[in-house]
């Protein structure tokens, strides 16, 4: 079997490109184009490992743009370590995943620092213990109003 994988763009000219990254028809929205295609093949280069490839390739050739990348829960793992300044990327956790505290300070001690910090819990147990807000957002051509949360923490995928 083989796939061709398609890069789309949403031109943003005051936040940069953003990217989504899917199976099918990803939005239906007239603003998005296909930027870049790669020929995928099961069991050589992984879609993440080759979606990260494309998107480093545009970012490389926008240097004066953030670039943003979108990605559903198929776009996440360990080959986004290390990503450039440059590039975002968005993607949404598994609902087992484990997320943690940032690292604390180093202590002076000899030996190794600590990497992560307090276990905060699974995206759930987040959920449950974060303060919420309301906040009017526009989206699919209407304002709706809906709750958002924000929590800085780290996650080893």
């Amino acid at each position: 079997m083989i796939t061709l994988r398609v890069v789309t763009a949403i031109m943003d000219s005051v936040v940069g490109l953003t990217f989504l990254f899917g199976f099918g028809n990803v939005t239906s929205r007239p603003v998005c184009l296909p930027v870049l295609a790669r020929l995928w093949r099961p069991r050589h280069t992984g879609k993440l490992a080759q979606a990260r490839q494309m998107s480093e390739l545009v970012a490389a050739r926008h240097l004066d743009r953030i670039v943003h990348v979108v990605g559903d829960a198929a776009y996440v793992g360990e080959h986004l370590r290390g990503l450039a300044g440059q590039l975002t990327w968005t993607s949404r956790l598994k609902v087992t995943s484990v997320l943690h505290a940032l690292a604390p300070p180093r202590t002076g001690k000899s030996g190794r620092p600590r990497t992560k910090g307090e276990r905060l819990g699974t995206p759930a147990d987040l959920a449950r213990t974060t303060t919420w807000r309301t906040a009017q957002v526009r989206r699919y051509g209407r304002t709706d109003t809906v709750e958002i949360a924000e929590t800085i923490c780290l996650w080893y995928g």
